[in-house]
Formats: structure tokens, C-alpha cells, sequence
């Protein structure tokens, strides 16, 4: 039997095309779980950024008020 299967992959290298087809499959699948899921998280780290650069921006504010004794902002 060993003499048999040895015989029918002699001088053969590579993927059948099956194994490739399902390959592409498992990857096509990952690809459509992953894909939506980078998004969001894209989506929500630039939301992060700008309630950060938000709160930065609040503080200098403050910051600025405290240093020069202001207590409210007057328009002139």
C-alpha cells in the first residue's frame, strides 16, 4: 500500500486544488469576521482622540483662567 501512494505523488510537488479552495475559504472567512472588527476599532480610537484632545483643550483652559485670576469670560 506505502509502495502505491508513493507511486502516485512521485515527482509531484504543490497543492491539490481542493486544498487550495479551502484554503481560500478559511482565509475569505477570517477576512469577513476581521474586516468589520478593524473597523469599529478604528472608528472608535479616533472618538478616543478627540474626547482626549477635548479634555486637553478644557484643562489649558482652565489652567490659563487660574494663572491669570479670570472667573468668567467677558466678550469685548
Amino acid at each position: 500500500m506505502k509502495k502505491f501512494l508513493q507511486s502516485l505523488h512521485r515527482g509531484k510537488k504543490g497543492f491539490t486544488l481542493i486544498e487550495l479552495l479551502v484554503v481560500i475559504g478559511i482565509l475569505g472567512a477570517l477576512a469577513g469576521v476581521a474586516v468589520p472588527n478593524v473597523g469599529k476599532f478604528m472608528n472608535s480610537g479616533n472618538t478616543e482622540a478627540m474626547d482626549t484632545e477635548l479634555h486637553n483643550v478644557e484643562l489649558a483652559m482652565a489652567s490659563g483662567m487660574i494663572v491669570n485670576n479670570l472667573t468668567s469670560v467677558s466678550a469685548n
